[in-house]
């Protein structure tokens, strides 16, 4: 290999390691510098038990990642908070006081907790069939609840909820109809929805 090709392969590793130092740099300025809090499983209040426990985590999950793209909040990663949390054996049922917030505030080292409640995911219809004829008007809804608490003070310094909902209608005539049977995946989307729609009321209560 000559001087000449050495040389150039030389200038190409150093400028892409100059190019490698600028993106990490570019992505440092533009990393927000918001204070870091810990979202919680939401508690499930709807009437439809059998979504379990799934359900609450999900919320915080998909509050979580609207949060970072639309706030300046820094959010603890949820396996993070989650290996924490078994190694303190600490319980977020027992979050009910406020020194028990400034507690796992101090553990976690965040600055905000987040907690919340499902407080709607799922359909309701209104109608009914008779000789042969009918329809039901179906609306898929979803509801969260939110509050932020301060670990300084224990102080809760946001309260709000959330909530989207879609319409759908099945017609039947003798046996025959359309419409929709319960749609899992309108009932996700609604959730989306309603947590952008929170990440927005957090973002302009921040500010």
């Amino acid at each position: 290999m000559s001087r000449f090709t050495i040389r150039c392969l030389i200038i190409v590793l150093l400028m892409c390691a100059v190019m490698q130092s600028t993106m990490a740099l570019d992505f440092k300025k533009s990393k927000k510098d918001g204070p870091l809090c810990a979202i919680m499983d939401f508690e499930n209040k709807t009437a439809d038990y059998w979504w379990g426990s799934r359900l609450g985590r999900a919320a915080a999950d998909v509050l979580s990642t609207e949060l970072v793209k639309g706030t300046p909040l820094r959010c603890m990663e949820r396996e993070k908070l989650d290996s924490i949390m078994k190694e303190k054996n600490l319980a977020a049922s027992g979050l009910t006081t406020p020194d028990t917030y400034v507690k796992m505030g101090g553990l976690l080292g965040v600055k905000y907790i987040i907690t919340g409640a499902v407080t709607s995911f799922g359909e309701k219809q209104v109608g009914g069939y008779g000789v042969g004829v009918g329809g039901k008007l179906k609306t898929y809804h979803t509801a969260i609840d939110v509050r932020i608490i301060d670990t300084t003070t224990g102080e809760i310094v946001f309260a709000d909820s959330a909530d989207a909902e879609k319409h759908g209608l099945n017609l039947h005539f003798r046996g025959v109809g359309g419409g929709e049977d319960f749609d899992e995946d309108a009932c996700n989307k609604l959730f989306r929805i309603a947590s952008k729609d929170m990440a927005k009321k957090i973002s302009d209560a921040l500010e």
